[in-house]
């Protein structure tokens, strides 16, 4: 009976075809990964689509079948890369905004006083642009994004636009978080922003959206300048100065270029609320609500990491 061809062929156990949708996301993820452990070059010639094949166990007819050129591979490999938040020139970093929030209460009194409003102002800006300047630099996310740009300009036009569309959406997200938080923040200390730089959105944290835009973009360029430098320009924007006073203020602190081009942004950008009156239980309540949105925004980076 073993011997009959009928027999010994229904004893054949063959691989189920993988469809198309699942080869894909296979092939794709895989290369991916090898992407991001080997890190980021500015070309895709050092990932063998061959070697990804094999890794993603998948089937070499049906990869080919889907990308007959490996360029057009290495193009959906990009824009997926483009997908990822973290690959972004600015960080959406919870602690910046826990450091923000801290030096706010450290001296909550000062609130009491359009003077002592505009001095804490200029403090927290001081000490939340210094830490996000530098949490951008540590991650290294700018690299990733100047890679990507630089790797797309090899590709066709197509490829170009979807990139660009790719990479402007994950830097909506940062924009849009940080509109947000100073939303909330700002009102705190007796400010708004001016009606001329307001985004016509009706949600309450929208209008903050050209301020969040600017003020991005015033970091995201030193970022992009001290990293690419590796801090041979001189002088060097992550050193800070010696104790002065720029805002007149009336308290001297060490400042650096991120913190200076940040403060005077925000300020330039916002005005004092006309008849603005310090509600000591209104303003613990916006603290426990501006709080709450950090511990909700580290949750939503650090899912694992809940503390």
């Amino acid at each position: 009976m073993a011997d009959e061809p009928g027999v010994s062929r229904s004893k054949i156990k063959r691989r189920p075809r993988m469809n198309p949708a699942e080869v894909r996301r296979r092939a794709l993820a895989t290369a991916e990964q090898m992407v991001l452990s080997d890190g980021l070059m500015v070309s895709m010639d050092h990932i063998s689509l061959e070697e990804v094949i094999v890794r993603a166990q998948v089937s070499r007819s049906a990869v080919h079948r889907m990308w007959p050129r490996k360029e057009a591979f290495f193009a959906d490999l990009l824009i997926r890369l483009a997908e990822r938040n973290e690959l972004s020139p600015s960080v959406f970093d919870p602690q910046t905004l826990s450091v923000a929030i801290a030096a706010l209460r450290a001296d909550i009194d000062r609130l009491a006083t359009a003077d002592g409003r505009f001095a804490l102002l200029v403090e927290i800006c001081r000490q939340g642009a210094i830490r996000n300047f530098e949490a951008n630099l540590a991650e290294e996310s700018w690299y990733a994004f100047v890679v990507l740009s630089a790797t797309g300009m090899s590709f066709d036009d197509e490829v170009r636009t979807t990139l660009s569309a790719k990479l402007a959406a994950s830097e909506r997200n940062y924009v849009d978080g940080m509109s947000r938080f100073y939303a909330l923040v700002l009102p705190i200390l007796g400010r708004r922003i001016r009606p001329q730089f307001a985004a016509p959105i009706p949600d309450g944290a929208g209008e903050y959206l050209y301020l969040a835009e600017v003020c991005s973009s015033a970091i995201q360029g030193q970022v992009l300048r001290a990293g690419l430098t590796g801090g041979n320009l001189l002088p060097d924007l992550r050193v800070p100065t010696d104790d002065v006073d720029p805002f007149g203020t009336g308290v001297p602190k060490p400042w650096t270029g991120p913190a200076l081009t940040f403060t005077s942004t925000l300020i330039a950008m916002t005005e004092p609320i006309p008849g603005h009156v310090v509600d000591r239980d209104r303003t613990e309540r916006r603290i426990t609500a501006a709080l709450e949105y950090v511990e909700d925004a580290r949750a939503a980076r650090d899912p694992d990491d809940r503390a």
